[in-house]
Order: C-alpha cells, then sequence, then structure tokens
C-alpha cells in the first residue's frame, strides 16, 4: 500500500476523534462502513451495523481529561494480504499522561476510507476519579466498578467491588462527577444502570443480590425509561 494512502487514513483518524468530541455525526456518518463494528471498553459491549454504532457514538462522552487532550497517532499500518489499515490514536493530558486509546481498522478499497472496527484500548473515562474518605484517606475508583452509592446525610458510602466506602461528597456532587450511565432511583441512591438486573414494583434488584427501594410514584417512570435506555 502507498505510503500516501496510510498518511490520509492517519489524518481522517484524527478528524473522526476530533468531531467524535464535538459530537459531530453528521461528518463521522459517511466514514462508517455499513457493517462497521465498535466495542466499548468500559462494558465490553458490541455494537454493530451502522445505525447502531451512530446512535451509540451520539451518546458517547469522552471524560474531561480525554476531551480536552492533545490527539496524536501512535501507529499507522497497513494489515498484511488486506487492503485494511490500523490507526492507533492517543490522547494525552496536560501532564502529558496518555489518557485516552482507541484503534480504528479503515477499510481503503472504495472511493473513500471506511472505517470497519473501532475499540478504545483504554477506558474511556480515563483515570479513575478521586474521592475522599472521612479519615483524609484518598479512593481512585474506576466508575464502571461502581454498583451504586447511598446518601448518608451529606456524605455517601459507595459500594464498588463488594466493598463500601464511606466518602465526604453529597450524593447530588456524585450524580454530577459519574457518567451519564449512573442515574439517580431514589433521593437517596444513584445506581450504575449496567448493575440492574431486575425492576420490580417497591424495588429494584442488581446483579449482587442488592436491592435497592424505588418510590410507587417514579416506578412506571424508571420501567420505561430502562426500557429504551441504551
Amino acid at each position: 500500500m502507498k505510503t500516501q494512502s496510510i498518511s490520509n487514513v492517519k489524518a481522517l483518524s484524527i478528524a473522526f476523534m476530533q468531531h467524535l468530541r464535538r459530537h459531530d455525526i453528521s461528518f463521522i456518518a459517511p466514514l462508517l462502513y455499513h457493517d462497521v463494528i465498535w466495542i466499548r471498553s468500559e462494558d465490553n459491549r458490541l455494537y454493530q451495523g451502522k445505525h447502531l454504532v451512530l446512535e451509540a457514538l451520539a451518546r458517547f462522552r469522552c471524560s474531561p481529561a480525554a476531551a480536552s487532550g492533545s490527539l496524536y497517532c501512535q501507529a499507522a499500518y497497513a494489515l498484511p494480504d488486506s487492503s485494511a489499515v490500523c490507526t492507533v490514536l492517543g490522547s494525552r493530558d496536560v501532564n502529558g499522561q496518555c489518557c485516552h486509546c482507541v484503534t480504528l481498522i479503515w477499510e481503503t478499497t472504495g472511493e473513500m476510507p471506511q472505517i470497519l472496527h473501532i475499540h478504545a484500548s483504554i477506558n474511556s473515562e480515563g483515570h479513575p476519579l478521586r474521592l475522599d474518605g472521612l479519615c483524609r484517606e484518598h479512593y481512585y475508583l474506576q466508575p464502571s466498578h461502581i454498583e451504586y452509592a447511598e446518601a448518608d446525610n451529606i456524605h455517601s458510602y459507595i459500594s464498588y467491588d463488594n466493598q463500601t466506602y464511606h466518602v465526604i461528597h453529597p450524593l447530588t456532587l456524585l450524580e454530577e462527577l459519574l457518567p451519564e450511565y449512573f442515574l439517580r432511583v431514589h433521593r437517596s441512591f444513584l445506581v450504575n444502570l449496567y448493575a440492574v438486573r431486575t425492576l420490580r414494583p417497591h424495588c429494584l434488584e442488581l446483579a449482587s443480590g442488592v436491592q435497592l427501594p424505588v418510590p410507587e410514584r417514579k416506578y412506571h417512570w424508571l420501567e420505561h425509561y430502562l426500557e429504551h435506555w441504551n
């Protein structure tokens, strides 16, 4: 494959990430192959097909560090015995640390190269969230591993990988800090939607078996929300 072709794909890869940061789906759409696959790193969920991937990318949000970091191409090379090109992109935060890494595989036989496969090699959430405990501890927690958070007056409890942490932050602040897949299902509970197993009239059962209360007035709203979420 000509060096010029690889250079063109490198430029398109950078442009793809720049427009994704701006949520410019109109630029991204023509770059996607009709049967494109995206594997989302935080939960290994697989999306296949241009329509589903576009819907998922429209909801995608980079971490603040990744969204503001400087983009660069770590590698770009032609795949052996193929017309495909692989590019590996990184994003550096203000400290020069890599906070995001995305691999794209492109098909180059048509008039315009198209993306066959997208995968984030590093969690799109970037670095773990730092939370302060009541006894001056500092916890660095990956949001996707948090099952739920519970209000404790002006503080909160966090259930994380079968452990509980008592932090000084109120639930309202955690709601702002955590990704969009966390939902306030009760005035005292914030839950990771990926941890939800079953909704019952008065409770939400999580994969761990924990049951969280659901107010009667919120049940039908939550039922509708879960049916249409993601």
